[in-house]
């Protein structure tokens, strides 16, 4: 194999290429779950591209999307012919912090705010400490809360609050590479007791 394929760091939902060409007569991607095949293909989001051959030289390109599901995925090339057999590989990962999880905001009596989430489920290897950015707006769509915090529970003291009105939790996930997708949970105030929450 002359010009293998090497290993990519790619961000969230963008697409990568692997390029393989070698001297021989059959090219054969893999992943780490074996032969690429039409169902590899529509799992991974993986496309392949024959390149233009050669007597005896051969070449293609893989094109597959970075998405959470393929962060550390092994890509392998294989060229054979009648008298030669040669392989290698590389991986693609994926750099990305994923979105919070299970959000949940509940607004009590004393017009305190409970906001809790747990972290988020994909967390690229080189993030080290993770912030999240607590936004609450009204139903203007008025800041009336943005803080940052470590913890995954926080407790906010909104000042003004209007029975019946929506207000709106957004949380996201970030540190000094990467910020996730925000999270987003809706809540009605009705005064006298929890409110209840409006998917969003």
């Amino acid at each position: 194999i002359t010009n293998p394929p090497v290993s990519v760091n790619a961000h969230l939902d963008t697409w990568v290429s692997f390029h393989c060409e070698g001297e021989g007569d059959t090219l054969v991607w893999q992943t780490s779950e074996g032969p690429v095949t039409d169902e590899i293909k529509e799992s991974r989001n993986i496309s392949i591209y024959p390149g233009i051959t050669t007597p005896g030289i051969v070449n293609s390109t893989l094109v597959i999307l970075a998405k959470y599901e393929n962060d550390g995925l092994f890509i392998g090339c294989i060229i054979f012919g009648s008298s030669v057999f040669d392989s290698t590989g590389a991986n693609l990962y994926v750099k990305a912090i994923g979105p919070v999880e299970d959000l949940f905001f509940n607004i009590s009596m004393n017009e305190y705010a409970i906001v809790v989430w747990n972290p988020p489920s994909f967390v690229a290897d080189d993030v080290n400490t993770l912030s999240y950015r607590v936004v609450i707006e009204d139903d203007n769509d008025n800041p009336l809360v943005d803080i940052v915090t470590t913890d995954w529970e926080h407790e906010v003291s909104i000042d003004i609050l209007n029975i019946c009105s929506i207000y709106t939790v957004i949380v996201t996930a970030y540190d000094n590479l990467y910020t996730s997708d925000s999270s987003i949970i809706q809540e009605e105030y009705i005064g006298e007791y929890s409110a209840s929450i409006v998917d969003h």
